[in-house]
């Protein structure tokens, strides 16, 4: 209502006349404290309700978080640990020119911006010239390789690491962003990503980089960090556990963000009832 109230094209504007004209439904004192009295009273329990959903949805977050770090922390027998560059292909992007890109070429970039913390962006603008494909080959990245932030490369949320999409097969990669290709013989793609998703390797870059000025990771750390390697059939083991337990906790954190919604459409469909007579 006061949105129609409102006048401007880009920001509504509401005068004090036309906020004067707002009609309230205004009923007998006595009913305005019942109603409240069960509001109150509904919304209490629904934030109730609301903080027990958001700690289980942390506390599924935080039991696979620990997991995960468990894996690495407790080794067993055969482990050894080498450098990244021993047991993968590291290649660090090149500077493309801003005037290269266009939304309207062919051949896809993988930036900065494409590579989320455990997940990959894609975009529909980081396109170069078709030529370029050939021109810098040794640019191209494969599926199921990893790709890593050089700049900011630690955010809130973590370690910014993703796995390159099927769609992005043999797309260049640009300046301050590395691809890592496991060498299948010594080390499998789920594992390096599993143990690069942990706080070990968080701890490890945070130690290398100014926390007061942007985050760089430079090459040169990345290609000497350090990797936990057991035998590759114990790799393929461990992988499949921490699918299964992330897979279970997706399921467990859908299922705590459809209560949060629900209790914010609850809540929105008491107030609805209460000014429409209903409740």
């Amino acid at each position: 209502l006061i949105n129609d109230l409102g006048t401007g094209a880009t920001f509504k504007e509401l005068s004090g006349g036309k906020l004067k004209e707002v009609k309230i439904p205004v009923p007998p004192l006595s009913e305005q404290q019942r109603i409240v009295g069960i509001l109150d009273e509904a919304f209490e329990g629904i934030a109730i309700a609301k903080a027990n959903a958001e700690k289980n949805l942390q506390n599924a977050r935080a039991l696979f978080e620990s997991h995960l770090q468990a894996v690495f922390t407790q080794r067993g027998e055969g482990w050894v640990e080498q450098p990244l560059e021993e047991v993968a292909k590291i290649t660090n992007g090149y500077a493309f020119k801003s005037t290269d890109f266009s939304p309207v070429e062919d051949a896809k970039c993988i930036k900065i911006t494409n590579v989320g913390v455990r997940k990959f962006v894609c975009d529909s603008d980081n396109y170069l010239p078709a030529n370029f494909t050939d021109k810098y080959s040794a640019f191209s990245v494969k599926t199921g390789s990893l790709v890593i932030a050089l700049t900011r490369t630690i955010i809130s949320d973590g370690l910014k690491i993703a796995v390159v999409p099927d769609e992005y097969d043999g797309a260049l990669l640009n300046q301050r962003v590395a691809s890592i290709q496991p060498n299948q013989k010594l080390m499998t793609e789920p594992f390096l990503f599993a143990y690069l998703s942990t706080q070990s390797v968080v701890d490890y870059v945070t130690a290398r980089v100014n926390t007061l000025m942007q985050p760089n990771l430079s090459i040169t750390d990345l290609r000497a960090m350090p990797i936990p390697t057991p035998p590759v059939h114990d790799q393929m083991r461990i992988s499949d556990e921490i699918s299964a337990i992330k897979e279970e906790t997706q399921r467990l954190e859908s299922i705590y963000q459809q209560k949060l919604t629900a209790l914010d459409e609850l809540k929105k469909s008491l107030l609805d009832q209460a000014f429409s007579g209903k409740l």
